[in-house]
């Protein structure tokens, strides 16, 4: 039963644990994995595949448009999780990935680092909703799922913007559901119950979703939306 266990499985394993407690001696950047491999996977597929490993890693998609999705065909071994990361933008140019560190002033414990893999000049478009800054934040005793999905709620500055671009009440995005869910109002996801409380100043909302990845220690974040459907901006637990 034992020698069925795959090669991949057991090092999924092993590397899992290693990232769980961010090993002192070794960069997480400089960890191994022992396959890693892909065939016509999306950018987001692909990343999924490295979450597998325990990987906190993180996706700002490109856009979805007219043109078709860029499919991603890799198989490396004994690989770096730096060397799977620069091969995976140098297989789709539309992304850069870049590490994020934890704000010193968020008062918790834990993993102190992620990635961010996202659109190339996505940080200096000023029309992108990720980069909005908020003056203050405050999500308080909730699931980092949720926080996630309706972040809209916990940062005014965009929701006033959201209302901005689509005034109504039908329709606003930003959820899961695509219903108006208020902080007040609970949105039931399946998790392990682990509850996040965080207080943040002057931070973009692209900020305020990985210091919830970073609470919660485990759940990352994906944001999409397509050019064609303006109501389609969406922020999922990844």
């Amino acid at each position: 039963m034992f020698s069925r266990v795959s090669n991949s499985a057991i090092g999924a394993t092993i590397l899992l644990v290693l990232l769980a407690v961010e090993v002192a001696a070794q960069d997480m950047l400089d960890l191994k994995v022992p396959e890693f491999e892909i065939k016509n996977a999306t950018m987001e597929e692909a990343l999924k595949k490295l979450r597998v490993y325990g990987v906190p890693v993180c996706l700002e998609k490109v856009p979805e448009g007219r043109e078709e999705e860029v499919k991603i065909s890799l198989r490396l071994e004994n690989a770096s999780i730096k060397e799977i990361l620069d091969s995976l933008v140098k297989a789709d140019p539309r992304y850069v990935w870049e590490r994020y560190f934890r704000r010193e002033d968020n008062g918790i414990s834990g993993p102190f680092n992620l990635i961010n893999v996202l659109p190339v000049g996505a940080k200096e478009a000023k029309d992108n909703l990720m980069n909005i800054r908020a003056r203050r934040v405050e999500i308080k005793d909730k699931e980092a799922e949720e926080a996630i999905a309706s972040i809209r709620w916990f940062v005014p500055e965009l929701d006033e913007r959201l209302k901005q671009m689509y005034p109504g009440p039908v329709g606003i995005p930003g959820s899961v559901a695509r219903i108006i869910t208020p902080p007040g109002v609970k949105v039931r996801f399946i998790s392990s119950k682990s509850y996040i409380h965080l207080i943040l100043e002057d931070v973009t909302v692209r900020e305020v979703l990985n210091e919830v990845a970073l609470a919660s220690g485990k759940t990352c974040w994906v944001y999409e939306y397509n050019k064609s459907s303006p109501l389609s901006h969406r922020w999922r637990p990844f």
